[in-house]
């Protein structure tokens, strides 16, 4: 009601439509906090529409990521849901270099692993049992040769799973895959 109210109040300039979206999305997040998911939920999807009508990037990535945490947090059994506004919220902030919001929803990635590690045997974003195998050698330091040779592997082969992690878990080179290796408890 007080959004309405405030927007009655306003002109119908571009500046003052982003802000109401804006406060669409915090009034939204901040009913999550109150223990209001469903309430939440409405203005959330809400800000998402009015940011998409607009094609206002940064706030349909910020709306998407606060979806997601809403999701996490009150409807735990929607995790695709939340998995599918991080998929399509990530690569925008990315690209937009929002760190801020591309630190909470890598945040909220970790969390949604931990939930969905039960549906893949316990191991992290997607990766099969031997991806997790090369991928904790690759945390210990070990080169391609050496990983090959412990695995009983063609170096090709290892290359090839190595490509498969780094797409996986979106890692850009062997640090990567390390911090993410430790940030899931895989060494």
């Amino acid at each position: 009601e007080m959004v309405s109210e405030f927007a009655c109040q306003l002109e119908g300039t571009q500046e003052v439509t982003n802000s109401l979206v804006m406060v669409n999305r915090v009034v939204g997040e901040a009913k999550s906090l109150l223990g209001q998911p469903a309430e939440s939920r409405a203005l959330l999807l809400l800000a998402l529409d009015q940011a998409r009508a607009m094609y206002f990037r940064p706030e349909i990535a910020l709306t998407r990521v606060a979806m997601a945490s809403l999701i996490l947090d009150s409807f735990a059994d929607e995790a695709a849901e939340a998995r599918d506004h991080l998929e399509r919220a990530v690569p925008e902030l990315r690209e937009m270099g929002m760190r801020p919001g591309l630190e909470r929803a890598e945040a909220l990635w970790a969390r949604l692993d931990r939930v969905s590690a039960g549906d893949r045997g316990g191991r992290p974003g997607g990766l099969t049992s031997r991806e997790v195998e090369v991928l904790r050698l690759i945390a210990s330091g070990r080169t391609n040769r050496e990983i090959s040779a412990e695995l009983v592997l063609s170096e090709r082969t290892v290359g090839r799973h190595i490509t498969n992690i780094y797409a996986k878990i979106d890692a850009r080179g062997k640090a990567d895959a390390t911090a993410f290796a430790l940030r899931h408890n895989l060494t």
